[in-house]
């Protein structure tokens, strides 16, 4: 009647102690679950005439630098590791392809069934 639930169950003989392994190395010897990444960044201009964005040519005849457009920041693309950024419970349930919304409803589900069964 409620088979991802059902599967959850069953997964749960694996997935219980590999998320206790995965917890015990985070608390205990600060293991963090990290992936390869790249973003962006914004960092101070870097053209050496740039001040605030601008470049100064004598009494009032400033223009906008052309490296940070009159910003005053560019945009510097980084790499490195970052945090993977998924809860262990959704990492878990990845690893063994249960569906958390379709398990949701189904204990939705058989919350109404057991409220409507009291109330009879």
């Amino acid at each position: 009647m409620y088979p991802e639930c059902d599967r959850m169950v069953e997964a749960a003989k694996e997935t219980q102690p590999a998320g206790d392994f995965i917890e015990w190395l985070r608390e205990e010897k600060h293991v963090s679950l990290m992936v390869w990444g790249s973003w962006q960044d914004l960092d101070p201009c870097t053209n050496m005439a740039c001040e605030k964005g601008y470049i100064h040519f004598g009494h009032d005849n400033n223009r906008p630098c052309p490296r940070c457009e009159g910003t005053g920041l560019i945009t510097v693309d980084r790499e490195g590791y970052v945090h993977l950024g998924v809860p262990l419970d959704q990492l878990l349930a990845q690893w063994k392809a249960i569906d958390l919304v379709k398990v949701e409803a189904e204990r939705r589900t058989m919350l109404e069934a057991l409220r409507a069964g009291a109330g009879a």
